[in-house]
Formats: C-alpha cells, sequence, structure tokens
C-alpha cells in the first residue's frame, strides 16, 4: 500500500499555531482520511448548541463530539470499538513551509478496543495542503484525487516468474493474486486511467469484447495458455489483459492504457493463472525483451509480468 508522507504531517503539526475561539472559524465537514495507510472519506455534521458529532467514516457510521478543534468519535467496525481522536489545525499558521497552501489539516490518533493505538492524518476534501502526493514505482505524478482514489493501485504488478530454464519454464507461483480496495466516495463512480506495461504471452477469450490486448467480460478459450485478469467489484466488471491467440510459442511486450470506471470503496483484485503450470519465458524468439522504465529495466525480467500504473482519476 502506498502512503502519503506522515513525517510531512507531523512537520506541520509542530508549526505554531495561532490561537482561534471556538466557532471563531468554521471548520470543514467533508474530509480525506489516511489512517495507517488506509484512504477513505469522513463527513459529518455538528450540533451548534451539544457540539454532538454523527457521521460517517470509511464507510461505517460514527458518533462523538466536536469541541473547538478537537474531534472525539466512536466507530465500531466489523463489532470492533474503535475511539478516533484529531485536532484541527487552523488555516492561520505563523512560519509555514513554501509549499503550504494553508488549508486545513487535522491529524490524531484512533486505538483499536482499547489497545493497539494508530496515526492517522487528514485534508478536508478538494484539498491537499501541499502535502506531496506523488507516485511511487511508476512514471506518472498522482493528483490529490487520483492518490486517495486509486493510489493502491498505482505500481501493483502481476507477476509470474520462472521456476526453471528453457524457453518454456516451469511457473514458480502458479495463481499469484492480489486484493486491494480503493478509496473514494462510496457514493460516486470514478473514471481511473490505468496504463499496462510488461511482457506476457497472448491468450485467447470469448463471450466479450477485445480492444487489442484488452478484453472485457467473458472468459478464458484456452485450457493451456496463461490468464492476466482485473476484476472491479462495483461496478462489477472483469477484464483480461492479455488478449490475442493462444498457442504462439513467443511472448510479447505490451504498452497500453485504458480507462475503467469503478465506485469509492470498491474491492480490485489481481490474478493471473499458469493454466497448466508452465509458461513461455521472456522471449521473442530471439532474445529477452526489456521494458522501458519499469523495474527491473535495463535488465529483462524472468519470466512474464505485468505492471499496473494510475495516470489521472476524474
Amino acid at each position: 500500500m502506498r502512503r502519503w508522507l506522515l513525517s510531512g504531517v507531523l512537520l506541520m503539526g509542530m508549526l505554531s499555531i495561532v490561537p482561534s475561539t471556538a466557532g471563531a472559524q468554521s471548520v470543514p465537514t467533508s474530509w480525506w482520511v489516511n489512517a495507517n495507510g488506509f484512504v477513505g472519506p469522513l463527513s459529518f455534521t455538528v450540533d451548534p448548541r451539544t457540539h454532538r458529532v454523527r457521521g460517517t467514516l470509511h464507510g461505517t457510521k460514527i458518533e462523538g463530539t466536536l469541541v473547538g478543534r478537537h474531534l472525539v468519535v466512536h466507530r465500531y467496525p466489523h463489532h470492533k470499538n474503535q475511539i478516533w481522536q484529531g485536532w484541527i489545525m487552523d488555516r492561520r499558521v505563523r512560519g509555514q513551509g513554501a509549499g503550504y497552501r494553508g488549508d486545513f489539516i487535522m491529524a490524531g490518533t484512533f486505538s483499536v478496543n482499547g489497545e493497539k493505538v494508530l496515526p492517522f492524518f487528514a485534508v478536508e476534501q478538494g484539498k491537499t495542503a501541499g502535502i506531496p502526493c506523488g507516485g511511487g514505482g511508476g512514471t506518472s505524478t498522482l493528483s490529490g484525487q487520483a492518490k486517495i482514489v486509486a493510489g493502491v493501485l498505482h505500481g501493483l504488478r502481476w507477476e509470474m516468474p520462472c521456476a526453471s530454464r528453457g524457453r518454456v519454464c516451469r511457473a514458480r507461483v502458479q495463481r499469484p493474486m492480489k486484493k486491494t480496495r480503493l478509496g473514494g466516495d462510496p457514493r460516486r463512480v470514478y473514471n481511473v486511467t490505468l496504463r499496462f506495461r510488461g511482457v506476457v504471452e497472448q491468450q485467447s477469450y470469448t463471450g466479450g469484447k477485445k480492444q487489442g490486448y484488452w478484453y472485457v467480460g467473458g472468459r478464458s478459450a484456452n485450457s493451456a495458455y496463461n490468464i492476466y485478469k482485473l476484476q472491479i467489484s462495483a461496478p462489477p466488471q472483469t477484464y483480461y489483459l492479455n488478449a490475442g491467440r493462444a498457442g504462439i510459442s513467443r511472448s510479447w511486450p505490451i504498452d497500453y492504457t485504458r480507462t475503467v470506471q469503478v465506485r469509492g470503496g470498491a474491492q480490485v483484485l489481481l490474478t493471473a493463472d499458469a493454466q497448466d503450470g508452465s509458461l513461455i519465458s521472456n522471449t521473442n524468439g530471439r532474445r529477452s525483451m526489456v521494458i522501458p522504465g519499469v523495474s527491473p529495466a535495463p535488465r529483462p525480467y524472468d519470466g512474464q509480468f505485468i505492471q499496473m500504473d494510475v495516470l489521472k482519476v476524474r
């Protein structure tokens, strides 16, 4: 999981805050929260008379209080008792760094069942407070929204390394799988543009729609060649990444972009399947292939792989 730079938030926390009285300046009620690396929305309402807070955090109901700049809420996900305490930092600060834009920031901790204590920080929705949000593992730099919604996808890979020598090798891992959950607002469907690069063998698919190596829906039409699959839970859809013609005894370099629809909070599943336990090694029939700018370049990958990077979210 890619994480924002917590050190940047801690630095902000050490800045001198100009005192402000409760209620003198309203604070945001819609935030993006990074809870120890898990990103999601926080939205709440405040009763101005009682200071009582009601809302949702990461899709789960919360209740608590907001007194001045101190927020305390209770959350009960999966029968666990979480207590969140955050301090909202005012826009007006002295000695701010050059990149700070004066947005609200919240930082604090949350406890799980009164035992484990973990950090969190938040920025108001639509803002970044100058916190670096660049992605790692790819050539693109993610905007604030792209980092929040789909940053967990940036740099994820399907990897099928060889466990033996030869043009056809034994698969070291026959069915690799990775699972993650997107951030963002569960009420919204986002258009996420992804770039896929790697070295793969071709596979035949049927029952869906082919767009180059990209295949939407359907199923495998061959029981021997490798399957590379991307599944999204909401809106539910399956994509295959190496569509072509099964039976060709060589690998192919790929580099293409596609845009998918995903709902905030959707589950994303990456799977591959060396159906017969073997794969065509990294060869175009004469030599191994290197994908520029993708690890392990300038060396060739020993086997097959695909790297997925996020280009934009809207």
